[in-house]
């Protein structure tokens, strides 16, 4: 069985978009949970600096799905149908 795609969401949460954000990324995560098995993580870069250098994070939000990365505002459905054209 193949490991769940990781979906991880890079954010601070004083941007003035956070919330605006965060709606996205649960329509997104919902979207995806019947084409494919994943894991999500949260990640606020002021909290956590060492995972945005790791992720090599330029500018936020950023949202990295498997090997894939969106960067900007999310849009749900045009990341679910990048998504989907993978399958």
């Amino acid at each position: 069985m193949a490991e769940p795609t990781r979906i991880l969401l890079f954010i601070s949460k004083t941007s003035v978009y956070f919330q605006l954000t965060m709606e996205e990324f649960q329509k997104l995560l919902k979207a995806l949970e019947s084409l494919q098995p994943f894991t999500s993580e949260i990640i606020d870069v002021v909290e956590r600096p060492d995972l945005a250098e790791q992720y090599k994070v330029e500018a936020l939000p950023t949202i990295i799905i498997g090997d894939k990365r969106f960067i900007g505002q999310p849009k749900a459905e045009d990341i679910v149908n990048i998504v989907k054209s993978e399958y």
